[in-house]
């Protein structure tokens, strides 16, 4: 990857409340998506994790990250190395079980698709690891807007 000190840094996003696309006709007010409820699913119950996956589809999940996770590139990421570095939100999408019998989730990093397994990652799933079980946010679509 590029050294970051020699990139020129990016200005700061503007929030802008017009479409650039001068082609896109749907007002900004109508355009707007909300929850009619957000909720945490669970407090490190895995199976309630799930079912909330397998009925509404993907949850957020809050996790620590540690200095080696920045590096990671394949398998189930189940071992902290280096530094407590922050905290990460991030997409649970499914679950699965290695050729090693390791239980991970299948999660979505924000990061971009150069990072990791195209964008995804799986981590240790059943011991709270790097607490991404303990702060499971979801929420329900709001439909009733036209």
């Amino acid at each position: 990857m590029t050294n970051c000190s020699s990139l020129r840094k990016t200005p700061m996003t503007i929030c802008r409340e017009k479409c650039i696309n001068k082609n896109y006709k749907v007002k900004y007010d109508d355009d707007l998506h909300k929850t009619s409820v957000n909720y945490i699913t669970s407090w490190t119950n895995v199976i309630q994790i799930q079912q909330e996956i397998m009925t509404y589809g993907p949850v957020t999940a809050l996790m620590y990250v540690y200095e080696n996770f920045m590096g990671y590139k394949k398998g189930v990421y189940k071992s902290t190395v280096g530094d407590l570095i922050g905290y990460h939100h991030v997409k649970l999408i499914g679950w699965g079980v290695d050729n090693d019998g390791n239980e991970y989730w299948l999660a979505m990093n924000s990061w971009n698709s150069n990072w990791g397994e195209n964008g995804l990652f799986k981590i240790l799933r059943g011991y709270n690891f790097c607490s991404i079980e303990l702060l499971v946010m979801a929420g329900i679509a709001d439909v009733s807007q036209p």
